[in-house]
């Protein structure tokens, strides 16, 4: 989202990602990933639990499936070891104004990523 984020400003629509970690972890991802819309925390993983983003197993993070992505985020963002809910899966979503969620994308696990193609249409 953050490659494409003038993409959702055209569209007129705000974007916040929502992390599990503290604030001062946000903070620097924020900063080290040079993220330009707001990264809110949910420690408690209320979120994930309302929108019912489930968690991986084992094979879902550390099995093949997932090594091609791992070692292209590796390349593009270094070696970086988990300091939340390894176990968590992520997801998007697309909610209106009056708190309509219009499009709910669940990760089936650690390396997919919703498709912002469907994100942006979700919008129109």
């Amino acid at each position: 989202m953050r490659d494409r984020y003038n993409e959702f400003q055209e569209a007129d629509a705000g974007i916040v990602a929502i992390g599990m970690g503290f604030p001062e972890m946000a903070a620097y991802f924020k900063s080290e990933l040079g993220i330009p819309f707001p990264l809110l925390v949910d420690h408690d993983k209320q979120t994930y639990r309302a929108l019912a983003i489930g968690r991986a197993s084992a094979w879902n993070i550390y099995g093949p499936p997932v090594w091609i992505e791992g070692i292209r985020s590796i390349a593009r963002f270094g070696n970086r070891i988990p300091k939340q809910d390894p176990f968590q899966l992520g997801g998007a979503a697309v909610v209106d104004k009056s708190g309509e969620v219009l499009f709910l994308y669940r990760s089936r696990d650690s390396s997919d990523v919703p498709p912002i193609d469907e994100v942006l249409a979700a919008l129109r």
